[in-house]
């Protein structure tokens, strides 16, 4: 069988009319608590797993809020797998025109018909749900395109554009499983590959400082040069940024209920946290920390795919937690207040031996200039400055 043929056989399914009518509506996962059924086992080698004994999966991270965008499926895929249930990935793996969704976008479906992530805004999806439920039945790797020049004639795009999704059944007993995994909860980046003439997946990690980021351009592939040509596609994973933030008062609270919407490993420390306080909140999605004094902050939560936050109107404890952050890869530091109050800010670190170069790490006042003046709005003018951050070095680094 030749290469056209073989990527034929995955991009031209038989349309079936009735099931393309019965596409059901995108089915979000209802309830993050599915995260307590995680077991904290270590992984069972393949080689010792039966094809009916679920795979364990430690929890890399807590199941996202219900209402939180999902962009990095891993946690679910993770979660859905030690419950023993059939997973498959669905990866946008070309772009002809425009989408709303970059190239290397990601849907998870399981047996259940639950789903997460998008792979456009809403025009796929839930047809997506119904062909990636066929693929678990068949146990095989589909490549489907919609939009321009689309066998689908159903399901249109309002962009006028094309897109190619690979659909791929999961394997929980694969190495490359156990491997994202274990990447995963080292907080690791990783490349995976998806090879589509043999129907493998591999996972590839970037040596010394070299950084895998997924490009924020679509590869612009006609339908007839992906038949011909996409023979492998690879999307890249790098660990979920991490907010470290530290405060009280109304903008402290507001950012932590902001932040729960987006795709963000949030760690919120504050003096005002009881142990009441964290029983209640133990089923979050965030990690929630009763900071006593500035001696119980743990740097070693920083990392170069992080950032920490000062949101508190008592800056006492400033200098000592900024210290020991700018002895870390930490990427990005903002902090509350006026810019006189980050100039006295500055002058205490540098009566503490901290050096020019690392006090102009500190960015103060934080937040992005909206003309905020409530606490919700400077909230949402610290977390986008985050995420503009965030964002920007992704694409820069891709270009």
């Amino acid at each position: 069988m030749n290469r056209n043929d073989q990527v034929g056989d995955m991009l031209h399914p038989a349309v079936n009319q009735s099931q393309t009518d019965s596409h059901r509506e995108l089915n979000v996962i209802e309830d993050a608590s599915k995260a307590d059924s995680m077991r904290l086992t270590t992984a069972p080698s393949p080689s010792h797993t039966g094809s009916n004994v679920p795979v364990q999966y430690p929890p890399v991270q807590y199941v996202p809020a219900q209402d939180a965008f999902v962009d990095d499926v891993r946690p679910y895929l993770f979660s859905w797998l030690d419950q023993g249930l059939k997973v498959a990935l669905v990866t946008l793996v070309n772009v002809e025109g425009s989408s709303p969704r970059g190239v290397g976008s990601q849907m998870l479906v399981n047996e259940q018909g639950d789903s997460v992530g998008l792979i456009s805004g809403g025009c796929v999806e839930a047809a997506l749900v119904e062909e990636a439920l066929t693929a678990l039945t068949s146990n095989q790797w589909t490549l489907l395109r919609y939009g321009k020049d689309s066998d689908f004639f159903d399901i249109q795009l309002p962009c006028g554009s094309g897109i190619d999704v690979l659909i791929t059944p999961v394997d929980a007993r694969s190495d490359w499983v156990a491997k994202l995994h274990r990447h995963a909860q080292q907080r690791q980046a990783v490349t995976m590959s998806f090879d589509l003439m043999n129907k493998r997946v591999s996972l590839d990690v970037p040596a010394g400082d070299e950084t895998p980021i997924l490009s924020c351009k679509g590869n612009q592939l006609t339908r007839a040069e992906v038949e011909a040509e996409l023979t492998r596609f690879s999307k890249a994973f790098q660990p979920k940024h991490r907010v470290v933030v530290i405060g009280q008062g109304a903008v402290f609270e507001y950012f932590v209920q902001l932040s729960q919407s987006f795709d963000l490993e949030l760690v919120a420390c504050s003096p005002s946290y009881r142990d009441t306080d964290l029983a209640l909140r133990a089923r979050s999605s965030i990690q929630y920390v009763a900071m006593k004094s500035p001696k119980n902050f743990d740097a070693e939560l920083l990392d170069q795919h992080s950032s920490l936050v000062m949101l508190s109107h008592d800056h006492d404890w400033d200098t000592d937690i900024l210290k020991a952050a700018l002895n870390t890869q930490v990427s990005f530091i903002s902090a509350l207040g006026s810019k006189a109050t980050h100039q006295q800010r500055l002058a205490l670190l540098e009566m503490s031996g901290v050096s020019s170069e690392n006090q102009a790490r500190v960015k103060g006042p934080a937040g992005l200039d909206i003309g905020g003046n409530t606490p919700p709005e400077i909230a949402l003018s610290v977390l986008s400055e985050i995420i503009a951050i965030k964002n920007r070095a992704a694409c820069l680094q891709s270009a």
